[in-house]
């Protein structure tokens, strides 16, 4: 049993805000904030009567702080940016192609009120979960009869990267625009994060119900005197592997043949060839 390491827990509960009624006595409003920012840029240019190039940035960021019920405070930042070039050339009056490349990244950073600030779990005297100060704070509490469930956020970062390569070209051998092109995509998904790195702990009430004759009675039991006794139901805990590089590359080529055939009739026709890597891990 916890008994003593589970009570260690209660202070992370706020005391009653008014006489209870209605099933419950706390209540109080959560508001989150975001602040955020944005820049764009675009820029073309005219090398001459055959040459074109033209290109474009973006960029935005954000921070959200996200109290819950219980005043503990995440925060996730956020930022990507996409940039993308092209150049473009005409051959002839009948005959133009482009080349474009972008390449794009968003990072996505949850950071949990008590990361890097204070180990509650090793406070507690709780032992066995991830001890990495990125994942310090409490274990989760869930109570069957409705009690709040204790909780907090889990440490993630996420970066995600794409770089592309694409072609195309417009062929116009009257009646016929014919258009073709290729592309080619890399991907990068990377994500650091723990499934249930502090554990959970669920209480129900089995410790405490009556037992008559080895079945237990209904309506008896409590899941909080469960709590009070340091004698969990249910415990999970997962951990371990939190880097994970996923790599993946997509190809693709198309035709088309918009054939006008007459005034009044038109004929529209075209294949398209996909494939997409399967998903690998870097390490």
């Amino acid at each position: 049993p916890y008994t003593t390491l589970f009570r260690s827990l209660l202070n992370l509960y706020p005391m009653p805000a008014f006489a209870q009624s209605a099933g419950y006595n706390y209540q109080i409003p959560i508001v989150g904030t975001t602040n955020s920012d944005a820049v764009q840029s675009r820029v073309n240019r005219n090398l001459n009567s055959k040459n074109f190039v033209n290109g474009s940035f973006a960029y935005q960021r954000s921070n959200t702080l996200n109290p819950n019920l219980f005043g503990f405070l995440d925060t996730t930042r956020m930022s990507g940016f996409n940039a993308n070039a092209t150049y473009r050339h005409i051959f002839s009056t009948r005959f133009n192609g482009s080349l474009t490349y972008n390449f794009s990244r968003s990072s996505t950073l949850l950071t949990p009120a008590f990361a890097n600030r204070r180990n509650v779990a090793g406070e507690a005297g709780i032992t066995g979960d991830d001890q990495s100060p990125l994942n310090w704070g409490p274990p989760a509490l869930n109570f069957s009869s409705g009690i709040a469930g204790l909780s907090d956020a889990q440490e993630s970062l996420t970066r995600n990267q794409t770089s592309a390569l694409s072609s195309n070209a417009l062929w116009m051998p009257r009646p016929h625009n014919i258009t073709l092109g290729a592309d080619f995509r890399r991907q990068q998904f990377n994500n650091l994060s723990q499934s249930d790195a502090r554990g959970t702990f669920g209480f129900t009430g089995a410790a405490t119900q009556q037992i008559v004759n080895g079945t237990p009675v209904p309506g008896t039991g409590s899941d909080f005197a469960d709590f009070l006794l340091g004698i969990p139901d249910t415990s999970s805990i997962a951990f371990g592997n939190a880097d994970k590089y996923l790599r993946s590359n997509l190809w693709d080529a198309y035709f088309n043949d918009d054939w006008r055939i007459g005034p009044t009739l038109t004929l529209n026709g075209g294949m398209r060839w996909e494939y997409s890597s399967p998903i690998t891990e870097l390490y």
